[in-house]
């Protein structure tokens, strides 16, 4: 199992749609993608400006597989508006 963890330092005054397209995001993998087992929009009462998608994933090749991919580039367009940077960390179950 990986799950992969990104942080995204999102605009000033943007959160909110952020979080909104981020859902959507999340949703389109749950819903599209086999071997997705989940997906989440989690938030930080320490860090204002970020917003974590966190997916979970039945292995590395479903992670980077060709509909994951497709979907991502679907949604990247509705998510870039209120972005600045991210870092990505891939965790892999032991």
């Amino acid at each position: 199992m990986i799950i992969q963890l990104v942080e995204n330092t999102v605009k000033p005054g943007k959160k909110e749609e952020y979080i909104k397209n981020a859902k959507e995001f999340c949703k389109a993998n749950k819903e599209n993608v086999d071997g997705c087992l989940g997906a989440y929009v989690l938030t930080d009462s320490e860090k204002e400006d970020s917003v974590y998608i966190v997916n979970v994933w039945e292995s590395q090749e479903r992670m980077g597989s060709e509909k994951a991919g497709g979907i991502f580039l679907k949604h990247k367009a509705s998510l870039k508006p209120y972005f600045v940077k991210n870092e990505t960390t891939l965790l892999e179950l032991v």
